[in-house]
């Protein structure tokens, strides 16, 4: 495990390397970044499972905790890097989305205030 102030990256059957958790680091500095809605903690958990049928593949899940509700993305990779990168892509989209509908919900009440 490791941990940063605002980054928490847990692994489940494989050991994170020095370079996974740099990757990670990297990675949620764009989430933690956003301003509205404010991200306070990043958690990436990924996880290695090895079916008999399939190959290898890794699932990651990141969250983003902030004053409202968290925000949750998963994603499967060969590599546990590509799987990072698209749970951490699907999130940035969902906080962006969140970000937008905010800003929308204010302009209509400014508008309607107004009226």
């Amino acid at each position: 495990m490791t941990a940063s102030p605002s980054l928490i990256l847990t692994t489940e059957g494989f050991s994170a390397r020095a370079e996974l958790s740099a990757h990670a680091e990297i990675k949620s500095a764009k989430l933690l970044r956003h301003t509205d809605p404010r991200v306070h903690l990043v958690r990436i958990n990924v996880k290695r499972h090895a079916p008999h049928s399939a190959a290898v593949y890794f699932a990651a899940r990141a969250t983003a905790e902030n004053d409202g509700a968290d925000h949750v993305a998963h994603a499967d990779g060969a590599e546990p890097e590509a799987a990072i990168n698209s749970a951490v892509s699907k999130l940035e989209r969902a906080l962006s989305e969140t970000a937008a509908a905010r800003k929308e919900r204010a302009s209509l009440r400014a508008v309607t205030e107004l009226s």
